[in-house]
């Protein structure tokens, strides 16, 4: 099932700065969920990044950055399980991400 079936067409059409701080709104969305403790919402903020995180690897102008991306996914993944294999905290997942929109900005 896709979460976010609108953004199969029009995703393609980002830069990856916006894709990124996509994925980070989304795992900002996550953090704030752990922390009041809402697990439904919180697994549900990390299947749209998820999902986010597969249209920006299916994106072919990010070839070069599959590896990154794959990785991200691993460690959002990781979060299912509450980040207990790589211990990268949900703050730092979240702020990764975001960056790439500050970049924008400047």
């Amino acid at each position: 099932m896709t979460i976010h079936e609108q953004l199969e067409k029009t995703w393609p059409t980002l830069s990856f700065e916006l894709q990124m701080g996509n994925i980070g709104s989304e795992l900002t969305r996550a953090r704030v969920f752990h922390k009041r403790g809402e697990r439904e919402a919180f697994r549900s903020s990390l299947d749209r990044a998820n999902e986010l995180v597969a249209l920006t690897i299916d994106d072919a102008r990010w070839k070069g950055r599959r590896k990154e991306l794959t990785r991200l996914m691993e460690v959002i993944g990781d979060w299912y399980q509450q980040g207990k294999e790589y211990g990268v905290p949900i703050e730092w997942l979240a702020q990764y991400a975001t960056q790439f929109v500050y970049s924008i900005r400047r």
